[in-house]
């Protein structure tokens, strides 16, 4: 007997994305941003100007690696 596989459903954006946008100006501070992210449980905000534009977007990811001071060693041993 064979067995039957369902195909995996497609998804689309807008099955994944926030309505209720949070935005920040590029003035905003990086600790008020994650304050942000924490209490709307979102992962990246959009930074706009003034007339609504984008002018870019912050996730998580980029506060962590831009805040994260940290040096690799040259070598190591396993």
């Amino acid at each position: 007997m064979d067995s039957i596989t369902p195909e995996p459903r497609q998804y689309y954006v807008r099955d994944i994305m926030t309505r209720d946008i949070v935005k920040v100006g590029p003035d905003t501070s990086v600790s008020d941003i994650a304050v942000l992210m924490s209490q709307h449980r979102i992962s990246g905000v959009p930074v706009v100007d003034a007339q609504d534009r984008v002018l870019g977007v912050v996730t998580e990811l980029d506060m962590v690696v831009r805040n994260t001071r940290f040096k690799l060693p040259a070598f190591f041993t396993l």
